[in-house]
């Protein structure tokens, strides 16, 4: 019954002051205010569900950036590129890993990111 209140506070604080309602359109015209009402929150509840979801795929594919990132480091650290450096060049040696580690990071989180997304719009075919 609580329900029923609101929504007539609401229809009250949404109509003309100078439109008086009779009897007979009062069901119709609280009918709007609840079609109204509904249709209002609804919009809302989406809107806050999108900025949401945003954030999540947002938060999830920075996290999946520096793993990648960090596994392309693990696995460059296996192979022997200082032999190809000239001797005190260590600092030159570094910045290489760090450097190809985040473009095949990068590469392998764009290709799982871009497969997630075309999994998403697969039932978008049907």
């Amino acid at each position: 019954m609580l329900w029923f209140f609101e929504l007539r506070l609401h229809y009250a604080a949404h109509a003309s002051l100078d439109q008086q309602l009779s009897n007979d359109d009062e069901p119709l015209a609280l009918q709007a205010a609840i079609t109204s009402y509904i249709q209002s929150q609804y919009i809302k509840l989406r809107r806050n569900h999108m900025i949401e979801s945003f954030g999540q795929e947002a938060l999830f594919s920075m996290f999946l950036s520096l793993f990648c990132i960090g596994l392309s480091f693990w696995a460059l650290q296996s192979l022997r590129l200082d032999q190809l450096f000239r001797k005190n060049q260590v600092a030159r040696a570094r910045m290489l890993y760090l450097l190809l580690s985040i473009a095949i990071g990068s590469a392998v989180s764009s290709f799982f990111l871009n497969y997630l997304q075309w999994a998403r719009q697969l039932p978008l075919l049907f």
